[in-house]
């Protein structure tokens, strides 16, 4: 892959992240430092993501790397997508991206208009992103639909629409078959003057009615403290 496509700030990224553990490849370390940031926003979190979340958040080493992320993703840019490209893929599957400008472009030849955006072979989500920009110029907020089958790539869309406040939905799914393995179902909350991204995720296996009864109780419990909700009752 040619270097000069990525950017500083993605050269910068994908050298933090590789020193979060000089000891692991840059694979796991990649993986860790993907389910570090979205520690920030899911709701219903395993115990054990919630210690090694407090764990690592006394690392400055995820410290940098996080704020690294924060300044290459400026103005819904996409930086994951070279950095996955270039230190994890290679092209292999087909996983090469669409270039960021590409992606900008077919937004604004596209105008999304819709309640809704769609991507279901998503990739690092730069086409949501592009979409996602272009609807809020003309004062929209769409749903995000996102799918793929690389639960990488799933987790990489999600924390790039949770870092820029979106809504919707990222399923890690065989868009042939429509075989799902799990899914990240996201509302918002308006926080100090913010939308913030807010989490809850799910598969097969998950007891619907018990996950929409705590987080119905986690909506009143916040409501109660003033905090405003952009949501979907209950989730599906």
């Amino acid at each position: 892959m040619d270097e000069q496509i990525m950017t500083d700030a993605e050269k910068k990224l994908g050298n933090l992240i590789a020193n979060i553990n000089p000891s692991q490849n840059f694979i796991d370390n990649f993986d860790s430092f993907l389910n570090f940031g979205l520690s920030l926003f899911i709701a219903n979190q395993s115990e054990e993501m919630q210690k090694t979340f407090i764990e690592n958040a006394q690392s400055p080493y995820y410290q940098d790397a996080m704020k690294a992320f924060g300044e290459a993703s400026v103005d819904y840019h996409d930086c994951f997508g070279e950095v996955f490209m270039d230190r994890i893929s290679h092209g292999e599957h087909g996983q090469f991206f669409t270039p960021q400008h590409i992606a900008e472009l077919m937004a604004k030849v596209i105008q999304p208009e819709g309640d809704g955006i769609w991507d279901m072979a998503c990739g690092s989500g730069r086409l949501l992103l592009g979409g996602l920009k272009k609807a809020r110029e003309k004062g929209n907020e769409p749903w995000m639909y996102a799918g793929d089958l690389d639960n990488r790539c799933c987790r990489m869309t999600l924390l790039n629409l949770c870092i820029n406040g979106a809504r919707g939905e990222v399923r890690n799914a065989n868009a042939m078959t429509g075989e799902c393995s799990g899914v990240w179902h996201i509302d918002r909350l308006l926080i100090g003057g913010i939308w913030v991204s807010w989490v809850w995720y799910y598969d097969k296996n998950t007891d619907m009615d018990a996950l929409n009864a705590n987080r119905q109780k986690q909506i009143e419990e916040l409501a109660y403290k003033g905090v405003v909700f952009d949501y979907e009752q209950p989730i599906r």
